[in-house]
């Protein structure tokens, strides 16, 4: 669906982008996989970075959602967000323009 829209996502990408972050990180793969190819194909190359560095202010509010995220929380969803978090963290101290080689760290690292 993002390479059908194409140009068209612009004007929904602030609404999208926590929320599309997010879903990259579901701990089921195949949830996790689709969100990452559907995110690849919309911005490739150092455009992710660009998308992300535009949509920053409405991708910071995952670092809300894990810090609420208490004993009693949906365990799911504070691991999910603490990925995403973790991810940006990640790729904000090396300049590497392409995404991938931190998601494939983060997992080996923490799953």
């Amino acid at each position: 669906m993002a390479k059908a829209v194409g140009k068209g996502l612009a004007p929904y990408l602030k609404a999208l982008a926590g929320s599309w972050w997010l879903a990259q990180f579901d701990l089921h793969a195949e949830a996790a996989a689709a969100a990452r190819d559907a995110f690849q194909i919309a911005f490739s190359g150092a455009k992710q970075k660009e998308a992300l560095l535009f949509t920053r202010t409405e991708v910071r509010h995952l670092k809300h959602r894990q810090s609420r995220c208490t004993p009693g929380s949906h365990m799911k969803l504070c691991t999910q967000a603490k990925f995403a978090v973790m991810s940006l963290i990640v790729m904000n101290s090396n300049h590497s323009q392409s995404l991938q080689p931190h998601r494939a760290y983060l997992r080996s690292r923490l799953l």
